[in-house]
């Protein structure tokens, strides 16, 4: 009996290891909601809109030429709202940060009455836009606008992807610093206007989250007859080409992701804050007891209770005053970047307005805020963002990012990272605020991937 014990201890070893490896999976398999398989979910080919398939086909082409041209009216009527802005009442004085309580009126009044009621001219950013070359076609129902620049041999491109309060304008110098890029002179660029933001149209019935826009996004490039591609993104778009990943990875040559956030999950969270204390860097320690901080989670999460509760309530108020839209987005641009900093050095105001006038001039605030909606409304879509992604992935780290994750909670989600740069300045809308440095580690990923 005795001459068995070295056995029986072996085989606890052996079956305690186990329950290491195995263990927390199978907890969170047991705890979390489980996902639909992508042939049963959101993301399979539905009708979200109104517009037919061949609504934009001219000449057999998947889609044809826009040329963006917003009416007199409109520009007339928001001079008239902008000049008759009233400043909100009981002025406080801030002993310090004048941000601290949200947006700074005082800054908020100078940016609409000064710049962007006097100096402002929206027809030369119009004209940019349209210099690097509009198109439209519909996928799923829904009108996409986007921009499409063909180059190499035309199969494989890169597709950048926005967020909220983003739009296609936070990526005009990155766009223009890629087509200058030797390195990538094989890909072809396509940015569209995500579903509902800016220039194409919205889903017309519940249920469009981020795994139906992943659906969308994979049949757009495949229209476009683009076979290969890398997904570059932030915010919103994060979501979504992970959510791309897992529906069809096969046309995926991968992701490059400046925002992905890892919750920490219920099978893994003992084992994890041990790796996280004991064998992860300082820097992923403090980024853990950053994204821990549930006082600060608070200060940052308001817009996203309010936009994931009640969109069209807040919608009504943003789509009647100019003012309005402009400090709700204006706020976000301040705190998700270095705080430190004047909003000014951080960002051209110009690009902020610009910015602003996309959502503006299409009417088009209330339709972006319903994702967030989306987002918790059922279980899938955060059943999807919650799996592991396999393909090659390229993560960018900015210091002032929301809620950054500790190393360990990254090598847990992303299985494989080829490339891990955490840059020392910078926030959320990197591809405005750094184009420069996203581009760096954009054109060592492709190189990579070659």
């Amino acid at each position: 009996m005795f001459g068995l014990g070295p056995y029986f201890l072996a085989a606890g070893a052996f079956s305690l290891l186990l329950a290491c490896v195995y263990g927390p999976d199978i907890i969170d398999d047991l705890i979390l909601p489980r996902p639909p398989s992508p042939e049963t979910s959101s993301g399979q080919h539905r009708q979200w809109g109104p517009h037919k398939d061949d609504d934009c086909s001219v000449d057999g082409e998947a889609s044809r030429p826009y040329k963006l041209h917003v009416e007199d009216e409109v520009l007339a009527d928001l001079q008239d709202r902008l000049l008759r802005w009233r400043p909100p009442g009981a002025p406080m004085e801030h002993s310090n940060n004048s941000w601290s309580y949200g947006v700074d009126t005082n800054f908020v009044e100078k940016l609409v009455q000064d710049e962007w009621s006097n100096n402002y001219d929206w027809r030369k950013h119009e004209a940019q836009l349209n210099a690097v070359g509009l198109s439209e076609t519909v996928v799923d129902g829904l009108l996409i606008r986007m921009h499409n620049i063909r180059r190499g041999a035309g199969k494989k491109a890169i597709l950048l992807l926005h967020g909220w309060p983003g739009s296609i304008w936070e990526f005009h110098r990155f766009i223009e610093m890629m087509q200058n890029h030797k390195a990538l002179d094989e890909y072809s660029i396509v940015c569209p206007c995500l579903p509902g933001y800016g220039f194409s149209s919205a889903p017309t019935i519940e249920g469009y989250n981020i795994v139906a826009m992943a659906g969308t996004m994979q049949r757009l490039m495949e229209k476009l007859g683009y076979q290969r591609y890398i997904i570059q993104a932030g915010d919103w778009g994060s979501f979504v080409a992970q959510a791309a990943a897992y529906l069809n990875p096969s046309p995926l040559i991968g992701l490059h992701l400046n925002f992905f956030p890892v919750p920490p999950s219920p099978g893994h969270f003992l084992m994890e804050e041990f790796k996280i204390r004991y064998y992860d860097d300082k820097d992923s320690q403090d980024r853990n007891l950053k994204s821990r901080d549930f006082a600060e989670v608070l200060m940052q999460t308001g817009y996203m209770h309010q936009q994931g509760t009640k969109p069209e309530t807040l919608g009504i108020a943003l789509s009647d005053s100019p003012a309005g839209l402009c400090a709700w987005i204006l706020e976000k641009f301040q705190s998700w970047s270095d705080p430190s900093l004047p909003l000014e050095e951080k960002f051209n105001k110009e690009d902020i307005l610009t910015n602003c006038m996309v959502y503006w001039v299409t009417n088009s605030i209330t339709s972006p805020m319903r994702l967030y909606k989306e987002q918790i409304r059922t279980n899938e879509a955060n059943a999807v963002s919650s799996q592991k992604v396999k393909v090659p992935v390229a993560l960018s780290l900015f210091p002032h990012e929301l809620f950054p994750p500790a190393d360990t909670l990254i090598r847990r989600k992303f299985q494989n990272i080829v490339l891990f740069r955490k840059h020392k300045k910078g926030g959320h809308f990197a591809a405005l605020e750094h184009p420069d440095l996203l581009l760096e580690d954009l054109v060592e990923f492709v190189g990579l991937q070659q």
